[in-house]
């Protein structure tokens, strides 16, 4: 659905249903690689965060 506005018509309604609830925020992630997808934050007010890192531990089955 790229191109379309689908995202941004997300993106618009999740942050419009956590503020009818009460959040104090929303986020999100993406790959570091997913250049469309940050272009596409950044354009609509979204802010990358600078201050942390995210670490995943993958439990071995």
């Amino acid at each position: 659905m790229r191109r379309k506005g689908v995202a941004k018509k997300l993106m618009s309604a999740a942050t419009e249903f956590a503020k009818s609830v009460g959040a104090v925020r929303v986020s999100l992630s993406t790959a570091t690689s997913n250049e469309i997808a940050q272009a596409v934050y950044q354009s609509t007010g979204w802010k990358r965060d600078e201050q942390f890192y995210v670490y995943h531990f993958a439990i071995p089955s």
